[in-house]
């Protein structure tokens, strides 16, 4: 074989490579947390992984993704949530529309705001176990990663 069509050959090889990788079916775009596998939403990388802990961004947000030891009635779990920070925050919380799981979303605005910052937390149960997504700087689109993180989980 002449030495340019192994070149030609390494080349393509390199190219199928550099595809698979980018592409949404590569184990790079998978990471897991709990024993939980999620595929990443595009333009977030890993930033912090831990066993039970794991810390996702893109170039303007942020999400800590971790299992709480809270019940799994997420309405207890909020309750509790609300009852230990509502002397510091103003909590608001909304449910989100997924056809898989229940995701609830609460937003804690600090009551006196001097720190004027959002703590923006989803809430959801896979297999028995109370999540939680947390971000300090949640942007459009932050409710929409959420559910596609979410629905990920194998």
């Amino acid at each position: 074989m002449k030495r340019i069509h192994m070149i030609g050959i390494l080349l393509l090889l390199i190219i199928i490579a550099g595809a698979y990788i980018m592409s949404p079916f590569s184990p790079m775009n998978k990471v897991s947390v709990n024993g939980e596998t999620i595929k990443l939403t595009s333009g977030y990388i890993v930033k912090n992984s831990s066993g039970n802990s794991l810390t996702i961004s893109n170039d303007t947000n942020e999400i800590n993704i971790y299992p709480t030891k809270l019940t799994t009635d997420l309405e207890a779990a909020i309750a509790g949530y609300k009852e230990q920070f509502d002397d510091k925050y103003e909590i608001q919380t909304t449910k989100l529309n997924d056809a898989n799981l229940e995701i609830i979303k609460t937003e804690a605005v600090e009551i006196d705001g001097t720190k004027n910052e959002t703590i923006t937390k989803y809430w959801f149960v896979k297999d028995g176990t109370t999540y939680n997504m947390q971000t300090m700087n949640a942007v459009d689109g932050t409710d929409d990663v959420v559910k596609n993180i979410v629905s990920s989980m194998n």
